[in-house]
């Protein structure tokens, strides 16, 4: 394809790095964002603006370029995709490459170049009112990439905020599954751990005292995001609280999972307790 002939602004932005990004000195304090548990909210939200990507650094240690392109749908900055274009192993680079689209567009634009993706998604999807990503390094070799979209479906109706989050290994550009951080029959231990905390943070006793939802399947995971302390775990609008509440999170710490955690697994071998 010829990147001349698409109407695009393509920003460039190599990252090269001799030596690990410092770690965290303190732990902030951890709190899920309160639920309410009155009616969903019928007025339609402001759609939150964009974070447009800023710099970051992976880990790399021998020294070799590792970089992202992002390539911007028009100027006004609401709809843009980041992607590899550089890794120390080709294999990595390509197997990276396709699963960033699998995630952020689905299965059906795997054939097609990142910088032609945007124009053909919006226009199969001209409810979208932004489309972002954000990249982030918990820990070394393992990139994390958050993509974000709000739509307005119709006029009158709430705007929907949706989040996505997957984890890759840099050495072969591999999703990590959730599942493979834990031991076997781990979910329902875990589903139990979550429900105690986030009850915790309505100062509530039982799932009985709650409104919105009492079934205990609602709160298994399926989205996680992973940062020095442990894991937060998120929920879409809608899955655990109403609309009003938004996007709910859960945060159960390391040493909270240790029992759980699948000490083979990629994650568990970087962890410190």
């Amino acid at each position: 394809m010829d990147f001349k002939k698409v109407a695009l602004f393509l920003c460039m932005g190599v990252l090269v790095c001799a030596a690990p990004a410092p770690r965290r000195t303190s732990t902030p304090a951890r709190t899920s964002t309160p639920a309410r548990t009155s009616a969903p909210a019928r007025t339609p939200a402001p759609a939150p603006a964009p974070v447009a990507p800023a710099p970051v650094c992976a880990e790399n240690s021998v020294g070799a370029a590792i970089a992202f392109n992002t390539v911007f749908f028009d100027s006004t900055g609401k709809f843009f995709f980041t992607y590899p274009v550089a890794l120390p192993n080709q294999a990595a680079l390509q197997e990276l490459q396709k699963n960033f689209i699998r995630q952020k567009f689905g299965e059906s634009f795997l054939d097609q170049e990142p910088v032609a993706i945007l124009p053909l998604f919006k226009n199969q999807n001209k409810e979208l009112l932004y489309i972002s990503d954000q990249l982030s390094f918990p820990f070394p070799g393992i990139l994390q990439f958050t993509t974000s979209y709000y739509s307005d479906p119709s006029a009158g109706n709430s705007g929907i905020n949706e989040l996505n989050i997957g984890i890759y290994t840099l050495a072969d550009g591999k999703k990590i599954e959730l599942a493979s951080l834990f031991n076997k029959n781990w979910e329902k231990d875990v589903t139990k751990l979550i429900i105690k905390e986030f009850l915790l943070s309505q100062n509530m006793q039982s799932l009985i005292d709650y409104d919105y939802t009492q079934k205990e399947s609602d709160f298994v995971p399926g989205i996680v995001k992973l940062n020095d302390d442990g894991l937060e775990f998120v929920f879409p609008v809608y899955q655990i609280a109403p609309y009003a509440a938004g996007v709910q999170s859960v945060f159960l710490s390391w040493n909270s999972l240790k029992p759980y955690l699948n000490k083979k697994s990629v994650i568990y071998k970087r962890l410190r307790f």
